[in-house]
């Protein structure tokens, strides 16, 4: 007879990863490594800050049963994973995060400029965020979440997982037939009050291991690692991978 997979509760397991962060709530000061730019684990820890309050959010929609109105919130905290990681083991990977941030106000700052060409405020803002672009150097070679996501190693379907959650994220008729259902009416469907989705369990699945990875990026952004063998154990009980790396550069030939 051959052996069932274990049932992983992912819920359970979010919770868990919630509160594993909330442990650390009253540190006041961490000891980063030493061998990146001292931007690395600032950008890193606000991500996954960003990512556990994401999770958070997640966890309250399901106990509420609502899971489609998690699709979007489920997206931003994929994205602030692979972001932390890629910050972590990426070579001036913080540059490009910190002038692509610059871009993004910069084009703001352009569009307001052309309403009020004669605001200096403005316009001394623009001529900071020019020098800092200029200092850090632009590059568009990890501008999109999809480029940042094939620079690294182990992330398997990742991106088409990506791509699902965006199309539950938007307004598109997926979103609108969950909330109809049919029936012998005269149009053959009546409302629902709120929507399922039969991917709900996947989506849950995808919230927990990004969260992981999150938690796991920032933890190697420490010296001492004081969570390594518990997300280890974790990693190892989901099937998810336990570090941040690189692709290797062999692997695109």
């Amino acid at each position: 007879m051959v052996p069932r997979e274990p049932v992983i509760a992912y819920r359970a397991e979010l919770r868990g990863l919630i509160a594993l962060w909330d442990d650390d709530r009253d540190v006041r000061s961490f000891q980063v490594r030493a061998d990146s730019h001292h931007s690395v684990p600032i950008i890193v820890r606000g991500l996954v800050a960003h990512a556990v309050d994401c999770a958070r959010a997640v966890l309250a929609l399901y106990e509420s049963s609502l899971p489609l109105p998690a699709a979007p919130i489920i997206r931003v905290l994929i994205e602030d994973a692979v972001t932390a990681g890629w910050v972590l083991v990426t070579p001036d990977g913080w540059r490009h995060f910190l002038a692509g941030g610059a871009d993004q106000r910069r084009r703001a700052l352009n569009a307001l400029l052309q309403e009020e060409p004669a605001n200096e405020q403005s316009q001394a803002r623009l001529a900071e965020l020019n020098a800092m672009i200029d200092d850090l150097g632009r590059s568009r070679q990890y501008e999109v979440i999809e480029q940042r996501i094939a620079s690294l190693d182990g992330m398997g379907q990742l991106y088409q997982l990506y791509r699902f959650v965006t199309w539950l994220s938007h307004a598109g008729t997926e979103v609108a037939e969950r909330y109809t259902g049919p029936a012998d009416t005269t149009v053959g469907v009546a409302f629902r009050s709120s929507a399922s989705h039969p991917t709900a369990s996947v989506l849950l699945e995808i919230a927990t291991n990004s969260l992981l990875q999150a938690l796991i990026a920032w933890d190697s952004a420490l010296v001492d690692r004081a969570h390594e063998d518990e997300l280890n154990e974790i990693a190892a009980r989901l099937g998810i991978r336990s570090s941040w790396a690189q692709r290797n550069a062999r692997s695109d030939a």
